[in-house]
C-alpha cells in the first residue's frame, strides 16, 4: 500500500498503478511456480503423503522450506533489480539517441 501511495505521489494514476500491480500478480504466481516446483522436485523428491512423515522427518522438511522461501525471494528479487536495469538503462539510451 506505501508502494501504491508513493506512486500516486509521483504522478502515476491510481489506475494505472493497479492495473500493473495486478499484472504482476500474475507474473509473481508465475515464479512462484517455478520455484515451488524446484522444492517440489528436490526437496520433496519421492514424498508423495505428507501424512507418510514422521514428526520429526515433517519438522525437518518445514525447516528447508522455510529456509528456501527466503532464498527464491532474493532471486526474484536479484532478477528483478537486474531486468529493470536493462529497461530502463534501454529508455534511457533512447530518450538520448533522439
Amino acid at each position: 500500500m506505501d508502494a501504491t501511495v508513493a506512486l500516486v505521489g509521483e504522478g502515476v494514476p491510481l489506475a494505472a498503478v493497479l492495473d500493473v500491480s495486478r499484472r504482476a500478480a500474475e507474473y509473481a504466481d508465475a515464479m512462484a511456480d517455478l520455484f515451488v516446483a524446484l522444492v517440489h522436485e528436490h526437496l520433496l523428491g519421492a514424498l508423495t503423503r505428507v501424512q507418510d512423515l514422521t514428526p520429526a522427518e515433517a519438522a525437518r522438511l518445514t525447516e528447508r522450506i522455510q529456509r528456501v522461501r527466503p532464498l527464491a525471494r532474493a532471486v526474484n528479487d536479484a532478477q528483478f533489480a537486474l531486468a529493470m536495469d536493462r529497461r530502463v538503462r534501454a529508455e534511457y539510451d533512447g530518450l538520448t539517441a533522439e
